[in-house]
C-alpha cells in the first residue's frame, strides 16, 4: 500500500487555515466514532419492530425511536459511502 498521509503543517506562518483543517479532520473522526457508538447501542436495543428501548435509553418521545434510528442508520451509511442520502442533515435539523 502506498503511503498517502497528508501532513498539514500548522507551523508555517502563511498557513493561516492549517489548524482549521486539522481541527476539521479531528472533529470528523470524533463524530464518526460517536455515531458508531450510538448506532451500535441502538442496534442492540431494537428487534426491527419494537423501538421503545431506544426511546427510553435516548430520552425520545413515544413513537419516535424508529425515526431517530433510521436517521442514525442512514447517516452511518452516508458517511461510510454505502448510500447517498441527506439523513445527517435531517438528524441535525430534527433532533435536539
Amino acid at each position: 500500500m502506498a503511503i498517502d498521509f497528508i501532513k498539514a503543517d500548522t507551523t508555517i506562518t502563511t498557513a493561516v487555515f492549517a489548524s482549521k483543517l486539522v481541527s476539521l479532520s479531528r472533529q470528523l473522526r470524533d463524530t464518526i466514532d460517536l455515531l458508531d457508538e450510538v448506532k451500535t447501542i441502538m442496534d442492540h436495543s431494537n428487534d426491527g419492530v419494537v423501538f421503545t428501548a431506544i426511546e427510553t435509553l435516548f430520552g425520545l418521545p413515544a413513537t419516535k425511536g424508529q425515526t431517530v434510528y433510521d436517521l442514525c442508520n442512514g447517516t452511518t451509511q452516508a458517511i461510510s459511502g454505502t448510500a447517498q442520502n441527506s439523513n445527517a442533515l435531517s438528524l441535525i435539523n430534527r433532533v435536539g
